[in-house]
């Protein structure tokens, strides 16, 4: 019988004899670390994060099903969802701000997402206010037309276009590490 509380953990007194448990016997009882089962242990988690990505991108496909955006005189409107039918209306008087984002993906495939904050719209806990789409996803080619047409006081052409500040990779994984 141990004395210690990790002898629980990872004791002769441990339930199961499984990956997990030898690694944490490596780690706590100064064990040989097993390099081919911590490799496997690692492997399962990348494919955790692989399978977790899929079932995110199939949600999206879901929710975004039919996606359509037409100006309605003053207003635009959204119609979209698979299972749930949504039709919404920003007026354009209420944007405020115009987003385009490039994720690494969206670069990778040539691709562009655009969104508004607007004022007065729904609000999240803590008073944020909710990210409408107008394109969650569009060709980086076919991004000036679109905003011709949808919003055509927007000229993209008088838009001063500043690149991402130096640090900014380094803040935004730092940021993503700590919440990791």
């Amino acid at each position: 019988m141990g004395d210690r509380p990790d002898d629980r953990l990872i004791g002769e007194q441990a339930s199961g004899r499984g990956l997990a448990r030898d690694v944490l016997q490596s780690l706590f009882a100064g064990g040989q670390m097993p390099i081919g089962r911590l490799a496997l242990m690692f492997a399962a988690f990348i494919a955790l994060l692989g399978f977790m990505r899929t079932l995110s991108m199939a949600w999206a496909v879901i929710r975004l099903y039919g996606f359509t955006i037409s100006r309605l005189g003053d207003d635009l409107r959204m119609e979209f969802g698979l299972l749930t039918r949504v039709i919404t209306t920003i007026p354009i008087r209420r944007i405020q701000t115009l987003t385009i984002r490039e994720g690494p993906l969206h670069r990778l495939f040539g691709g562009a997402a655009v969104g508004v904050d607007t004022a007065g719209g729904d609000q999240r806990e803590g008073g944020v206010t909710q990210r409408e789409w107008l394109a969650p996803i569009i060709r980086r080619g076919d991004l000036p037309g679109f905003l011709s047409q949808v919003l055509p006081e927007v000229d993209l052409a008088a838009v001063e276009w500043r690149g991402v500040a130096p640090r900014a990779v380094r803040r935004a994984f730092v940021e993503w590490l700590v919440v990791a």
